[in-house]
């Protein structure tokens, strides 16, 4: 007969690594239940609730930051997608390196045009995230 004695003890191995999880089988009226009873929280939730009711811990999740507008990052993505900055500014520092940056106007123009680029994905970022922009007076 087996006795809790035989069980491993998981209070050490805790700090080490992640417990392997617990499952059972349930029929399928029972998971049904489970599904009415737990009311739109996960299930993993509502039975770690009813087995340790007030003293459950909160589970360690991953965070995610929200998004407040996900129409935005995709414009970025767009901006990002046809723009050739990065291949546009590699060449620039190329020619840098060299000493054979020539800024004629149609050097200034694509600094310009590259400038203005990376200003709008900064503004469509910001939006996006939520964030206020400082004022930079």
């Amino acid at each position: 007969m087996k006795t809790n004695r035989d069980q491993p003890s998981y209070s050490s191995q805790a700090a080490k690594k992640p417990l392997p999880p617990v499952s059972i089988r349930l029929t399928a009226e029972e998971r049904e239940r489970l599904v009415q009873l737990s009311e739109g929280s996960s299930l993993s939730g509502y039975i770690r609730k009813s087995l340790f009711g007030a003293e459950a811990k909160p589970r360690k999740t991953r965070s995610r930051v929200a998004v407040a507008d996900e129409i935005a990052l995709a414009k970025v993505l767009g901006l990002l997608g046809k723009s050739e900055i990065a291949s546009s500014l590699r060449t620039l520092a190329q020619h840098a390196d060299h000493g054979s940056l020539m800024l004629d106007n149609d050097t200034m123009s694509k600094i310009d045009e590259a400038y203005r680029h990376i200003n709008s994905m900064r503004s469509s970022l910001i939006s996006a995230l939520g964030l206020i922009e400082k004022s930079k007076s």
